[in-house]
């Protein structure tokens, strides 16, 4: 290393000889071959041997020397995920992949940028610029009702309305007791009316809590008072006539 410049072997194997901006180069030299095929595995006592395109250049020739470019490739992700790319800086023709992971709760949506329409492995070949991309993702929504699912009353079960009859957090279509009486939706007969005595005057399968009510369950208090009331119904719908006028039938 010296002031002259910089020796960087990066992810590709390709060894990389930066010319300083003084030496008004603005490239690199190159090796030719890839030389450190596993840079990771590279000791001082198991050094590579390399060739680049100018062994020793002289000082006209870096001056001349435009390099071998660089482009950069970079990621960035929104709320809800990372991203990044396996190679950040390819020379001209090189491959890089960049790949977008949701976090807990997210799944990935889409890029933009050079990764637009990819999956979220987005595979870059034959880089001749810089690459630029950014990952957006969403909240997950197992079921596909349009609700995520952290906020979503029934996660697994299409649900857009949301609805929740008997309020407990548990949206009707999930919810084996919509009314909370304790008694299951199979065999409720107000399924969605709480009635946990299961009253069913009329034997009808129906519960009184949301059906009719057989009239002989009235106390005889509350019989007549519903006498009364069909009475005066009766004399309003016959004009305030006494039902003693009514003409004999037959």
């Amino acid at each position: 290393m010296s002031t002259d410049g910089y020796v960087q072997a990066l992810g590709d194997g390709i060894l990389y000889i930066g010319v300083p901006a003084n030496r008004g180069g603005t490239g690199y030299f190159m090796s030719n071959t890839e030389v450190f095929p596993d840079p990771d595995q590279w000791t001082p006592g198991n050094p590579y041997e390399w060739v680049v395109d100018i062994k020793y250049p002289t000082d006209p020739q870096l001056n001349d020397y435009g390099g071998s470019n660089l482009y950069l490739v970079t990621a960035t992700a929104g709320a809800g995920g990372s991203a990044s790319c396996s190679v950040t800086s390819v020379a001209s023709g090189g491959n890089s992949t960049c790949t977008a992971t949701a976090s807990a709760g997210y799944q990935f949506n889409s890029w933009t940028g050079a990764c637009a329409g990819q999956g979220a492995a987005c595979p870059l070949p034959n880089i001749t610029s810089d690459q630029t991309s950014a990952a957006r993702f969403e909240p997950l929504d197992g079921d596909g009702d349009g609700i995520p699912d952290d906020t979503d009353n029934c996660p697994l079960i299409s649900n857009a309305d949301q609805l929740d009859t008997d309020g407990d957090g548990l949206g009707d279509a999930c919810d084996d007791d919509r009314d909370s009486d304790g008694i299951m939706n199979s065999k409720d007969n107000c399924p969605l009316v709480s009635n946990p005595s299961q009253s069913d005057s009329l034997d009808n399968g129906v519960g009184d809590a949301c059906g009719p009510i057989a009239v002989n369950t009235l106390p005889s208090s509350g019989l007549f008072g519903l006498i009364a009331l069909l009475m005066i119904y009766a004399r309003r719908w016959l004009g305030h006539h006494n039902i003693r006028d009514l003409p004999a039938q037959g």
